[in-house]
């Protein structure tokens, strides 16, 4: 079951990823395709587990994830990069705690063990990858920001 909450949130955040390839802006759409390649990878290698997706948990995750889908999908182009952003950095943090609090304690095997050690530090690296997305863009969206070498 506890793998099944993973593999549900994985689908969730991979579909964000993928919208914010067509929708963000290059910084932000170059991220969030390694960022769907890698939950792909995930997603293909949890279903190796026969992971339970017919959970409470999971279809709750699913219903919420969806409602916020889909208000990101409604946004303007101006405010899509700043939602996507912190919607993606709450379900990195997420995925931490579900990692650390559900996951790992019901795991028995070490294959499933490995498996999670390796997805933990990719949410770790994502969760670096858009803090630094964000001050970037933040940083460009600064009045005060240099606006390139011929200014």
């Amino acid at each position: 079951q506890a793998l099944g909450v993973m593999l549900s949130m994985s689908a969730h955040e991979r579909l964000l990823a993928e919208d914010a390839t067509e929708r963000g802006s290059p910084l932000l759409a170059a991220l969030a395709q390694r960022h769907a390649q890698q939950y792909r990878q995930e997603f293909d290698g949890a279903l190796q587990f026969n992971p339970d997706t017919d959970s409470s948990l999971a279809s709750d995750l699913w219903i919420a994830a969806d409602s916020e889908r889909m208000l990101l999908l409604s946004l303007s182009p101006t405010r899509y990069d700043q939602a996507y952003l912190e919607a993606a950095l709450k379900c990195q943090r997420k995925a931490l705690g579900v990692i650390d609090l559900k996951v790992r304690p019901a795991l028995v095997d070490e294959a499933s063990q490995a498996y999670v050690a390796q997805v933990r530090a990719n949410v770790d690296a994502r969760l670096t990858d858009l803090l630094a997305i964000r001050a970037a863009l933040s940083q460009e969206g600064a009045p005060d920001a240099p606006q390139g070498s011929g200014s």
